[in-house]
């Protein structure tokens, strides 16, 4: 932003106790009506921020409570549906593509009726739409293809992150980030 941008939002003062500041910094730009974007920085800048995967979930449960806005019925809401969409509902789809096409390739000529070869289909359909936008967002983040492969996983294991700031925001158990420790009101 533009000096004059940061003189107007007064600052990193407002923001200075804040366990995410650049989220705060871009509310209070949005409430002084100033315009605001989000881009890629691919390549430009390189970090490791956590050491191993106790810091990293620190690090993202702290991004998640304050991204939401400290609100329990959001976070919760959103992990469960990052796990149903990311990975039951494409799960059951290819569970339901590979039965009832055994249905539908072991039934004896006449016998298989409609049911298993529009299951079969319907299921392919969707898992082929999942697939292409997974893809799609990989190639719009500039994220090797490959990684679509993992993406289910990485839905489930991300949902269950979101879901655990949940908890530890619902119990009033403080984040810890930075050497310092937060205590925040859930909303």
């Amino acid at each position: 932003f533009t000096r004059e941008a940061y003189e107007r939002i007064g600052g990193h003062e407002p923001v200075k106790d804040e366990p995410l500041e650049d989220v705060h910094i871009s509310r209070l730009a949005h409430a002084k009506g100033l315009r605001l974007g989000l881009f890629l920085a691919d390549g430009m800048m390189f970090c490791r921020m956590y050491r191993d995967w106790p810091s990293f979930e620190r690090g993202w449960k702290r991004i998640f409570i304050e991204c939401a806005n400290r609100k329990v019925s959001r976070l919760k809401k959103v992990g469960w549906r990052l796990r149903l969409l990311g990975a039951a509902l494409p799960a059951a789809a290819a569970v339901g593509a590979v039965w009832a096409g055994v249905l539908w390739a072991g039934a004896a000529p006449g016998e298989s009726g409609l049911l298993a070869p529009i299951v079969c289909i319907l299921s392919l359909v969707a898992l082929a739409a999942y697939g292409a936008g997974v893809v799609l967002t990989c190639r719009a983040s500039r994220t090797p293809l490959a990684a679509a492969a993992a993406f289910p996983a990485g839905a489930w294991l991300a949902g269950g992150l979101i879901l655990r700031a949940a908890a530890d925001l619902a119990s009033g158990k403080p984040m810890l980030w930075g050497g310092r420790e937060y205590h925040r009101a859930r909303r």
